[in-house]
């Protein structure tokens, strides 16, 4: 299908930047060809940040835990790839409210990530645009994107330059879009700038299973939330994965998506 840039869902609700337009913008790996594409982008962009709330929403839970009660526009937000599982999770969790709530979202080098898993923690796909290969150019895409959507996920592929993450950032700050940084999926490609704020999955257990009886029915995961500002005193938290979730998906799915990208296949 595409090589580069997959635009999920159809184009029938009309995003303020066009979402799914952007596999037009990134086809095929040539990177003469790519460049045309991202400048057109770019030139469509009007600047993201207007009279609209400078909040983009998260679930109640997510709420209670970060500093400012939902993700700020303008911000950097990393989220820690640790020992426990459950961080690309947390991070489509992340997502989902501010999805639903009409923001546009975009995913750059998670080629693992699965539409199902995405869907079923309340991503709206029509509104989900991926970048699963985007390679030596990766920031480059990056940067178009921030320009163009409320969110866009990095899992840096390869080593991060400083300056590099500081110009994201910068973009992201300016534009009033968030940026989500899968962060240590790789010994190699740590995201060297200061985030915003910073999650991390501290723990993971699953409800519903009894002494030999019954069936998957959820899975808790404790939260830890450090930061900037109004984030620099710890604090942590229980969030659920939604209960309404196929037994078989959360069996056989969520593990496979916080394999890190060192892992993969």
């Amino acid at each position: 299908m595409f090589d580069t840039v997959v635009g999920v869902g159809s184009t029938d609700s009309a995003p303020r930047r066009s979402g799914p337009a952007l596999a037009q913008g990134f086809g095929g790996r040539d990177q003469d060809a790519r460049r045309p594409g991202l400048t057109a982008l770019a030139t469509r962009s009007a600047p993201i940040v207007r009279a609209a709330a400078r909040l983009l929403e998260v679930s109640p839970e997510l709420a209670e835990l970060l500093p400012e009660g939902g993700l700020r526009r303008g911000s950097t937000v990393a989220v820690e790839v640790g020992a426990a599982p459950g961080s690309v999770s947390l991070t489509l969790s992340l997502l989902a409210s501010a999805s639903v709530a009409g923001a546009w979202c975009a995913a750059v080098a998670i080629p693992d990530l699965g539409l199902v898993a995405a869907e079923e923690l309340g991503v709206v796909l029509e509104r989900l645009a991926l970048v699963p290969w985007p390679g030596e150019q990766w920031s480059l895409i990056v940067a178009a994107l921030i320009e163009s959507v409320d969110i866009v996920v990095l899992r840096p592929p390869s080593r991060v330059r400083r300056r590099d993450a500081s110009r994201l950032t910068a973009r992201a700050r300016e534009r009033g879009a968030v940026l989500v940084v899968l962060d240590g999926a790789t010994r190699t490609a740590r995201w060297p700038e200061g985030a915003d704020v910073r999650l991390e999955v501290t723990g993971s257990s699953w409800s519903g299973l009894g002494s030999g009886c019954g069936h998957l029915q959820g899975r808790d995961m404790t939260v830890t939330v450090t930061g900037r500002r109004g984030a620099t005193r710890p604090r942590s938290g229980s969030i659920r994965l939604p209960a309404d979730m196929p037994s078989s998906f959360l069996q056989d799915r969520v593990g496979a998506l916080d394999t890190p990208a060192a892992q993969v296949g």
